[in-house]
């Protein structure tokens, strides 16, 4: 609800400046940005890992879209009014939040077996230097039970 709050915000901030007025080359990214931050109010909930990975392959194999989304980003990137690029940016800023927030189920799962993983490289470290410690050494450090 948070982050859905922010995104209110940002929109109402966007739309301030319409009404002090824009300058007319800077309409379209105004309509553009308002247009992405009204979409994504009530999908954030949706903003999942799996859902990453399948944006992800969309934009990849997807070369129309593509096209479109550079040609949206040109014409946001290249408006002349600081403001609406900075509402843009922040806007990013919540939806990287709100995928990690989304995320952060699945770090109860992945962290043990990120763990294990570098715990495994860890392992074959300490495996080559107990074969390469001295037997007095290993002696003291593994007594024989």
């Amino acid at each position: 609800m948070h982050l859905r709050n922010r995104l209110f915000s940002l929109r109402d901030e966007l739309r301030s400046l319409k009404v002090e007025g824009i300058d007319k080359q800077d309409e379209h990214a105004f309509w553009l940005v308002h247009e992405g931050i009204n979409h994504l109010l009530n999908r954030l909930p949706n903003l999942t890992a799996e859902r990453r990975v399948q944006l992800e392959v969309e934009y990849e194999i997807n070369k129309e879209l593509q096209t479109c989304v550079k040609e949206r980003m040109a014409v946001i990137m290249n408006c002349n009014n600081k403001a609406i690029k900075d509402v843009f940016t922040r806007t990013g800023s919540v939806i990287e939040i709100a995928f990690l927030t989304n995320m952060g189920g699945w770090f109860i799962y992945i962290l043990p077996i990120a763990f294990v993983f570098s715990s495994i490289s860890k392992l074959s470290s300490l495996a080559s230097e107990l074969i390469a410690t001295p037997a007095r050494d290993t002696n003291r450090l593994l007594p024989q039970i």
